[in-house]
């Protein structure tokens, strides 16, 4: 009877160390990328929004090596995205992907508002319908009113109990353990005598900074700034003000602490500033006005993406802008018209890749939700003084709403 004891401890404890062993080869520094699968560093997830009156989102994947798969999230699933894709975030091992999933096309049921998927093999772990996402009203609204999701735009994740989830009304966390969505306070101003929630934090992008929050704010309710939010709080953290009527164009999170903001002015393309502050004291750094156009558009998306020193943009054209925050220099790098004639339209803002300087172009020829049409995904190698075009990947993405380099 000893010895079966016996046995059966070591046993155990076999299967206790192989299991530690894992563990330490895909966390460690030295970790064999080929054990990564999607998530393998120098990868990037494209995410299509697709024509949503007659396709529902999808995912498009470039490997390391440049290859391009269509349709990874249906290939490993055997179902469809949520309708209207919208945004994803990468944290941990795993990828969460929003979509605003109103409709629903005949014979293409899609997974939801929210999913959830294991970043490295793609499988589905979570998905939640927009009927599950509901939120008790804050006091002074109507009793009519029934509170429900409008028109998402963002989503960010600190970890499984802290998704925050931004739509056109306010920013909401979500615990994924419980299924719980809340309203967090100081992101919405209840308006109309209660008849309506109106978002003050802007749907133009969301930075993380040492496991923070940080979103802008700006327009009718309130002066440009920028607000954080932090784990486990259901209202704002701290909060700090431009004292200017500009709108957001974009947060960016900075290497070193920081969070660059851009703010823009509709009347005066010239009156655009680019913010420094910093996130441990939450104070402006430094300030400057930019006389170049990086209005976000409709888009969801940061108007301005950071590589080094060089602040990219488009202005809604399909074509590259940079300049200096440090000397104020700027420059046209290449208009994406010159290198494929069907580039009519930017689906999305610029994201450059801060590792490679690699600038992501996403276009489309036409831009309408009943019609799909020719798309390309032009990347350039913005290193040099020059942009050099790398790829022209057509016809394997629809609609591009966001892309997300592995670093």
């Amino acid at each position: 009877m000893k010895r079966i004891k016996y046995l059966l401890f070591l046993m155990l404890n076999s299967v206790l160390l192989l299991s530690c062993s894992d563990d330490k080869v895909l966390n460690s520094k030295e970790e064999d990328v080929s054990q990564l699968g999607y998530a393998r560093p120098g990868g990037v997830f494209v995410l299509n929004g697709g024509a949503r009156m007659v396709e529902n989102g999808s995912l498009t994947y470039i490997a390391p090596d440049g290859s391009v798969e269509t349709n990874v999230y249906k290939q490993v699933n055997g179902t469809e995205l949520g309708n209207d894709a919208i945004d994803m975030y990468l944290h941990g091992n795993k990828l969460y992907i929003l979509c605003n999933d109103f409709i629903q096309l005949d014979g293409q049921p899609g997974d939801g508002a929210l999913i959830i998927v294991d970043a490295i093999t793609l499988k589905k772990e979570k998905a939640y319908r927009l009927s599950e996402l509901v939120y008790d009203l804050p006091e002074g609204m109507r009793p009519e009113h029934e509170g429900g999701i409008m028109s998402l735009s963002n989503i960010a994740v600190l970890d499984e109990h802290n998704i925050f989830i931004n739509d056109a009304q306010a920013l909401f966390r979500f615990d994924s353990t419980t299924g719980k969505l809340t309203l967090v306070k100081g992101s919405y101003h209840i308006a109309n005598a209660g008849g309506t929630i109106e978002g003050k934090v802007s749907g133009k992008s969301m930075a993380v900074v040492d496991d923070k929050l940080y979103m802008g704010v700006g327009g009718f309710w309130s002066d440009a700034g920028v607000y954080e939010f932090v784990k486990n709080k259901d209202e704002v953290n701290r909060t700090l003000s431009f004292e200017s009527s500009n709108l957001i164009a974009g947060l960016i999170a900075g290497d070193n602490g920081e969070v660059w903001v851009g703010t823009y002015s509709r009347q005066n393309k010239n009156n655009n500033q680019v913010y420094k502050v910093s996130s441990a004291t939450m104070t402006l750094l430094d300030s400057k006005n930019i006389t170049a156009d990086f209005s976000p558009g409709y888009n969801n998306t940061s108007g301005l993406s950071l590589a080094g020193d060089w602040f990219y943009h488009a202005g809604q054209k399909p074509r590259i802008h940079r300049f200096s925050f440090a000397n104020g220099s700027k420059e046209i790098l290449v208009d994406a018209l010159a290198d494929e004639p069907n580039a009519n339209y930017l689906t999305t803002n610029l994201v450059v890749n801060s590792i490679n300087n690699y600038v992501y172009v996403a276009t489309a020829q036409e831009y309408m939700e009943n019609i799909i049409t020719n798309n390309n995904l032009l990347i350039y190698d913005c290193s040099g003084s020059e942009a050099k075009l790398i790829d022209n990947i057509a016809g394997k993405t629809s609609y591009v709403t966001n892309i997300l380099p592995v670093d």
